[in-house]
């Protein structure tokens, strides 16, 4: 499991946009968020929040929460939460079809509901990101696979007893220094904690397509980002994050290390991984730096064995 982070509030920019239909208004549901406050909500309560924040969507399997519980907090009673109008056997054959696990039971998902939202932007004085109620089942299960793979790399690095901690694709967003215009957004940022006190930290993009067009463009933006150094400032980081993109077809891969050629000698450091790696749990520490095409442990830099997952050459 990971902790929630949330960074500097001074990008309080509202993070994507509101569902077409809250069946609350705003008024409503600030009144009741409110009373719940007043009445003291359970930690639990405050955990599935925290949750929703930063990664927008989960399931009941990544909420770790039952879901009699999650089902509460979604009721007229509390409106916490919204569950996404899908059928459970709907998604548990998207879940099947990324090859991730998931009892029947546990395919259900959540996002903030009007009363939730409120709580959150009086907690962190900032709008968490909405409209999941409106997206199509692919578009969600984008987020859903990179909780997953936040998840597998956190899991990991708890195991070596390293404590990782997760900002939200928005409030890790970078903007110019007028706040008008956004240089980055990466899917998810996380900050592992190491053992000496110092911080690791990765931007982590999940490819789902199979267009190299993406990979140029995600080089060019994370080297720009790098050169500007506003995310010193922003992010309040002495080190710019190394890029652990996931990819399900090759063509991504090939995309980013063609691109890296043309660069002399590029800031950023970019890791990958397919998707299927990621999520059997193999190794989940070991990526190749395409920078140099070496496989390496990413906490460590260490090159780790010949063995296993082999990424094509930019020419191959």
């Amino acid at each position: 499991m990971y902790d929630t982070m949330v960074l500097s509030t001074k990008n309080k920019k509202p993070a994507g946009r509101r569902a077409s239909i809250l069946e609350m208004s705003t008024q409503a549901a600030r009144m009741k968020a409110d009373q719940l406050l007043a009445m003291k909500l359970s930690e639990t309560a405050f955990y599935v929040l925290d949750r929703l924040f930063t990664s927008g969507v989960m399931s009941v399997s990544q909420l770790g929460i039952p879901l009699r519980t999650l089902q509460r907090y979604a009721s007229a009673d509390m409106r916490l939460l919204n569950r996404l109008p899908f059928g459970t056997d709907v998604v548990k054959s998207e879940f099947d079809a990324y090859g991730i696990g998931i009892e029947f039971g546990q395919a259900t998902l959540y996002t903030l509901g009007p009363v939730g939202i409120e709580i959150v932007k009086m907690r962190y004085e900032t709008t968490p990101g909405t409209g999941y109620m409106a997206y199509p089942l692919s578009r969600v299960m984008h987020d859903i696979v990179v909780n997953e793979i936040v998840q597998v790399i956190s899991d990991a690095c708890r195991a070596q007893g390293l404590r990782v901690l997760r900002a939200g694709k928005y409030e890790g967003s970078l903007f110019s220094e007028d706040g008008l215009t956004q240089l980055l957004e990466p899917d998810a940022r996380i900050v592992i904690q190491n053992r000496d006190g110092t911080e690791t930290q990765f931007c982590i993009e999940y490819h789902n397509k199979d267009k190299p067009a993406r990979a140029w463009a995600k080089v060019d933006k994370y080297e720009i980002a790098q050169a500007s150094n506003l995310w010193a400032e922003q992010w309040e980081i002495d080190q710019f994050p190394g890029l652990l993109f996931v990819f399900r077809d090759e063509h991504v891969v090939k995309g980013y290390a063609q691109k890296l050629t043309e660069f002399e000698s590029p800031r950023v450091s970019h890791f990958g991984k397919r998707l299927d790696g990621v999520l059997s749990g193999a190794q989940p520490l070991e990526w190749m730096r395409v920078n140099d095409m070496q496989k390496v442990n990413i906490l460590t830099g260490s090159k780790a064995a010949p063995a296993g997952e082999i990424i094509p050459q930019a020419g191959a």
